[in-house]
Parts: structure tokens; sequence; C-alpha cells
């Protein structure tokens, strides 16, 4: 029987991306999961951010659209596959994310941050919101995103955060239980077990629970029924490789994995320092450069928009001068690729040209496997080292997502649980979706949708 996948934000943010406004590419994977004949199909391009696929019990299928402006409530649509039209269920939805139907049929959602509701949230039929629980220990949610709901009521959610000015008030990400009868949450999967839970599935019979990762690259399997869990797939970063400094002494340089070189605060934990001795006695747009883990960088002096503070970025600076004077979202050419100012880690505006799977092929470029390579896009840099990829034929720098060979860089985000008990799971920014055996192994790629984002079903 022929497959029907509905991915979220692919679907709206073609509108948004340069890249995902071409015509749809035909979506390639194993042979084995996606028939030769297959299309990608858009049921709905209006939206800005879309996750939270749900289907209710008569069939549509509901789904979150998150905006990114914090004046902005975001909205829940429906999409009837019997008329193929969308209409608007709630046009306040207090950014709701996951989304899910109990057995009595009542949407259940995550309301994030962002001047969402961030709580665990239930919408009744004329689509006004309650909380169901909005604080753990006395203190609110970070940004509740996904759930998964068992036979007998409870309700598991996780809780990472992405974006939002509020105060975090949980000292750590984590996946919560809700007890519909009590009223009362536990903290079920803490930070020391799991790094930034994103996506939840249940397996079959319901004694699983799957839980991704979106910091660590990985998927854990939960045992409900006897305790206990284990790494469905993915690994920890190569030790032999820079790795982020967990603690350190007040004052010390440290590393940031993803994001740069930092100081030591006097908590012993590393905090981001932009690099201003490279831009002294400089002006705003003065040739500079950096020296990062012994790969040097030339770039631009530019003003932080925190503090007007001239420092020299860790970005080259032919993806900073096409973005000067420009605002987010304006469209900009670099290295003959056209794309659209974006702003990165750093705080500042580059033209966004580099996607991960190509930086990273790129830093392997003439080395030999498992040599020392550091990769480097319009976000920052990462290191590793190089691998073989036995899908896409060539070296790329592994900086530790994946296991057995495989780099989920990418981000992986969407996950779901067929009748079978396979596991599927989006990968956030590559367009790829991945099919796993339920005990694990080896992945399959089963869909390569050919856009540049999809990343929930």
């Amino acid at each position: 029987m022929p497959i029907r996948f509905v991915f979220s934000a692919a679907l709206s943010l073609a509108a948004a991306l340069p890249l995902a406004k071409a015509e749809p590419a035909k979506p390639s994977g194993s042979v084995s999961i996606l028939p030769s004949d297959s299309r990608l199909e858009t049921l709905w391009e209006q939206g800005e951010f879309t996750e939270g696929v749900a289907v209710a019990p008569d069939g549509q299928i509901y789904f979150s659209d998150i905006p990114s402006s914090e004046s902005k409530s975001g909205q829940i649509l429906k999409f009837n596959p019997k008329t193929g039209k969308t209409t608007v269920f709630t046009a306040a939805s207090e950014k709701s994310n996951g989304l899910m139907f109990d057995r009595d049929g009542r949407l259940i959602a995550c309301c994030g941050a962002n001047n969402g509701r961030m709580a665990l949230s239930e919408f009744l039929p004329d689509g006004k919101l309650r909380t169901l629980s909005g604080m753990f220990d006395g203190k609110r949610y970070l940004a509740p995103n996904d759930l998964v709901i068992l036979p007998n009521g409870l309700i598991y959610f996780s809780d990472p955060r992405y974006i939002g000015n509020e105060k975090e008030e949980q000292s750590q990400m984590a996946v919560y239980r809700y007890d519909p009868f009590s009223g009362e949450a536990t903290r079920a999967i803490g930070a020391d077990q799991i790094e930034k839970p994103n996506g939840l599935a249940l397996s079959p019979d319901h004694s699983i629970l799957y839980v991704g990762s979106f910091g660590g690259g990985t998927v854990h399997s939960i045992d409900l029924v006897n305790g206990g869990g284990a790494v469905l797939f993915g690994s920890t970063p190569n030790p032999d490789a820079t790795t982020p400094t967990a603690s350190c002494n007040e004052g010390e340089e440290c590393f940031l994995d993803y994001i740069g070189i930092g100081e030591c605060d006097p908590a012993g934990t590393c905090e981001l320092s932009l690099d201003t001795e490279a831009c002294q006695g400089l002006s705003e747009g003065s040739p500079c450069v950096t020296d990062t883990l012994g790969e040097i960088n030339y770039s631009l002096c530019v003003p932080h928009p925190d503090d007007g503070a001239l420092f020299c970025p860790e970005v080259p600076g032919d993806v900073v001068t096409p973005c000067q004077n420009a605002n987010e979202g304006d469209p900009c050419t670099a290295r003959g690729i056209s794309r659209d100012c974006q702003e990165n880690w750093e705080g500042i505006l580059v033209c966004d040209i580099t996607p991960w799977r190509e930086a990273s092929e790129e830093a392997c470029q003439g080395l030999a496997v498992d040599d020392y390579c550091i990769v480097i896009d319009y976000e920052g840099y990462a290191s590793g080292t190089c691998a073989e990829d036995p899908y896409f034929g060539a070296n790329y720098c592994d900086v530790g997502f994946g296991g057995g060979g495989y780099s989920f860089h990418g981000g992986l985000d969407g996950v779901q649980v067929d009748a079978c008990g396979y596991v599927w799971v989006t990968e956030y920014t590559l367009g790829y979706v991945w099919r796993f055996p339920p005990t694990g192994g080896d992945p399959e790629l089963a869909v390569e949708t050919g856009t540049f984002w999809i990343p929930n079903m």
C-alpha cells in the first residue's frame, strides 16, 4: 500500500525560502520504501512555519502555523482530504506547536514561548484555549514542543527552548509526564539523560517512548513498562575531536561547539565571547582576521547589535559584505549564489549561502578518513573528523551527531512510528526522512524531498 507522508514546515516555507520556490523536485529514496512515481504534493503554503500535524477522529488534518513575531499569536488550521480545502480552526493559538487528539476527541496542544502560553493546553471545540499544566515545581515551562498520549490518558510532552525572550525558569530542557486525573506533572526525563528533547512518538503497543534529541542528534527508546532506555541510533561526539567545555575555571578560554570560543564566567560555565581584540584600532568595515582552533578566517569588523562594539566575526567577509546596511530577509548574492540576509549566532546579518551538507563536504576535500576537520558555514563552525558517507559518496566532516557512519547534522525533529514499529525521523534542514528498525541498526534514507527544509510529520 502506498505511503502518504504529511510534512508541515516544508509546505509553509515554500513561500519563504528562495530555494523552495522552485518547482517541487521529484523526491528520491530507498526504492523499497518510496514508489518510483512519488511526487511531493503541496497541500497548503500560506503560512510562516507550520508544525504539529495531527489527524482528528473525522480524518481532518490539523496543524499549527507558528509566527516568528512576538506580536502574533499563531493559528491552527485544518485540512480536509475530501475537499482539499484548508480552513482556520483558531486564529489565536498562543504559539501552539505539537498537537494530538486523545481518545475522547479532545485536541491537546503544546504551546511554546515567544509570547506564547508556554503550557500544555487543551483547545475546546469553539477554539478557545485552557491550560492543563503551566508550571512544574512552581516554575513556568520553557516552551512545550511535542506530545504523545497513552491509552490511559497520561501525556508525555517535551520542553526545549529555541526562541523567545521570556525568563527561563526551568533549569533544564526535559520531558514531562502529565496525569489528567490528578492534574500533576512529573519530570520523566531530565537533561542528564537526553540533550534538548524534541519529537516524541510511541511504539504500536504503547510500551516504548521514542524521544528525538535535537541537541544530540540521537533518538532514544524509553521502556515505559519495565524501565530503562537506550539510544536507538546516534552517538556522542568523537572523543578525539575538540568537544564543548562542560565546566571550566573563571577567566579561562573555553569552547562552545557550534557557537565559538568563549570565556568561563564566575559560575564555571562557558559563555560566548566575541573577538574584539582583532578590531582594536580599526574602523567599521576594515578587514580583520580570526584564528579559531587553527582555522584562519578573513572577515570584516562589524558592530555588535547589542552594544555597538566592533568585533571580527567567525564567518568569511564575503558573506558579511552583501548584508551591510540591509534588513533581515533582504535578498543578497555571495559567491554567485542568491539567497537572503539572515541573522547568525553572533547577532549579525550574513548572506545565507552554504547549506551544512555542502560545508561539511568542503571541510574534508583533500583530507583522509579520520583526519581532523572544521566545518564553517554562515552560522559558525564545529569540529570533528572526516568520515565516509555510504549514501552520498563523498567524505564529510562528522562532528558527532551520528553513529555507524551516518551524520545527522540537519537537526532531528519530527519522530513517528508506523504500525510495524519502524521509527521515522525528519532531518530538519536537509530535507531527508530516515527510517530505522524498531530495535536499532542501520537506517534507510526513505525520502529525500529535494527541498532545503522539511521538518515534521
